[in-house]
């Protein structure tokens, strides 16, 4: 087996790819979003907890939602039907009375009055003197009245009354038809819709109105490339006879074995406690994919190459015997790590190559005991050396 493994980000990547983890993950993510690892010539996935984990070396970062961003907005549908004609509204107060007309025209004189009668003789007086004229008799009567004139012309016309209510409207039209799907990778540089900016994210200037969506860009630049180990790809298979063993409380022990061909030194600790040893040590056949953080495994193994340090992602750890300690290694892929020196938390090397172990056979029996060096490690991880 031949194969080289580089990581990105997060042991928990490896543990949720390619097998059963006891680690927390969110997926999808709060967005709704799946991330993965794809390499070009596989046909899998592997599904992992971004941005708390990230992709080996030679695997390609992609996502996609559970839904995709939302369309383009579809063609607007036609125009509804016209709407019923509204019902008559209410008769308007009255308009003010318009200003008055113009005076008409003088009418025509009327017909020439009938002459009075003439008044009667006076008697006659005695002869004397002649007296004076009489008063002149009484006008005759006022002929009857003309015509009337004709009518003013029409006052000005009162203010219109309040509009009558609306209509009811008309049945809205058919939706547009739904957007394609949204890609499920990001390009560099590329503005993406969140419900907030993530860490390494900042807002858009100006800010478009995607409501109740933000506009975000990558702002973070990538952190240098790391220092690495020069472990070869594959130790192939190994024999190893010699080591030590320190041997805790309880049923907790740890072997230490040379591989003087690579100068590497493979360490072995089964601790009681921690799983999946928490009822004690016990030989068994042990899955090593949950067991990348040195602060909480339970059948912890390390390869230790000077400053540079390895733990499994993959593989099986056969325990036949616990003390002296006797077992082997089967298929198990190591990444490169850094190890807290106090808390022993663990963290994979971005981008550093890792190597693999076919098979290994490992014995302490016969070898030196000596004083436990990693008691003050097994007390910061709860264990039960004394």
């Amino acid at each position: 087996m031949r194969s080289t493994i580089r990581l990105i980000q997060g042991v928990v990547l490896i543990t949720l790819a390619l097998g059963a983890s006891r680690a927390s993950a969110t997926i999808p993510d709060g967005n709704g979003v799946y991330w993965g690892c794809y390499k070009g010539t596989g046909t899998q996935i592997l599904i992992i907890d971004y941005p708390g984990q990230s992709c080996l070396k030679g695997y390609t970062l992609v996502h996609w939602s559970v839904a995709g961003p939302q369309g383009p907005a579809g063609a607007i549908g036609p125009a509804g039907q016209q709407g019923q004609v509204g019902a008559q509204g209410p008769v308007g107060p009255q308009g003010l009375a318009g200003t008055t007309g113009p005076r008409g025209p003088v009418g025509p004189a009327g017909p020439q009055g009938m002459s009075g009668f003439n008044g009667m003789n006076g008697f006659d007086g005695l002869p004397g003197p002649a007296g004076a004229a009489g008063p002149q008799g009484p006008a005759g009567a006022a002929g009857p009245t003309g015509p009337a004139g004709k009518d003013g012309g029409q006052g000005i016309e009162g203010p219109q009354g309040p509009q009558g209510d609306r209509g009811f409207q008309g049945p809205q039209g058919p939706q547009g038809a739904q957007g394609p799907a949204g890609s499920g990778s990001v390009p560099a540089g590329a503005i993406v819709l969140f419900r907030s900016c993530p860490t390494g994210w900042s807002l858009v200037d100006p800010q478009p109105n995607v409501a109740p969506y933000v506009a975000c860009e990558q702002t973070e630049t990538p952190p240098p490339p790391p220092t690495c180990g020069n472990l070869p790809e594959n130790l192939g298979s190994l024999n190893l006879a010699f080591g030590y063993i320190e041997v805790f409380g309880g049923s907790s022990v740890v072997g230490y074995f040379d591989i003087a061909e690579w100068g590497v030194t493979l360490n072995v600790a089964l601790l009681e406690g921690f799983w999946p040893f928490e009822g004690g040590t016990q030989p068994g056949s042990y899955m090593l994919d949950g067991q990348t953080n040195l602060a909480t495994c339970g059948a912890c193994v390390v390869l230790t190459n000077g400053s540079s340090q390895y733990m499994p992602v993959w593989g099986s750890l056969e325990i036949s015997s616990v003390n002296p300690l006797v077992g082997s290694l089967n298929g198990v892929t190591f990444l490169e790590v850094r190890i807290d020196p106090v808390t022993y938390e663990t963290t994979p090397v971005v981008d550093c190559p890792g190597t693999v172990i076919d098979y290994v056979s490992f014995t302490s029996a016969g070898a030196p005991m000596r004083a436990p060096a990693l008691t003050k490690r097994s007390l910061l991880k709860g264990g039960t050396a004394k």
